[in-house]
């Protein structure tokens, strides 16, 4: 993640609903603890926030990693994929 990338902000279980967009503030950087970190800002609020029952049988999105893999808290989205849930929003 660099400075200026959009990031689709995504809550999970329970909620399961994509609810923000963010634009990265600071890449990906080690902060004093050691751990690495990525500052962001909040673009634009989802009102309402989507299910993503809205996007799982979209063929836009049928080889979209988040939606294939429910592990992990970073994954990059192909530029139509951003597109597709973007325009849904």
């Amino acid at each position: 993640a660099t400075i200026g990338d959009l990031v689709v902000g995504y809550i999970t279980s329970p909620v399961m609903e994509v609810a923000v967009l963010f634009e990265v503030t600071k890449g990906i950087h080690q902060r004093d603890d050691g751990k690495e970190a990525i500052e962001f800002r909040i673009k634009e609020k989802f009102q309402p926030a989507l299910p993503d029952t809205n996007f799982k049988n979209l063929e836009e999105l049928s080889d979209c990693a988040p939606l294939k893999n429910n592990q992990g808290s970073l994954f990059h989205l192909k530029k139509e994929e951003f597109e597709t849930i973007y325009e849904l929003a």
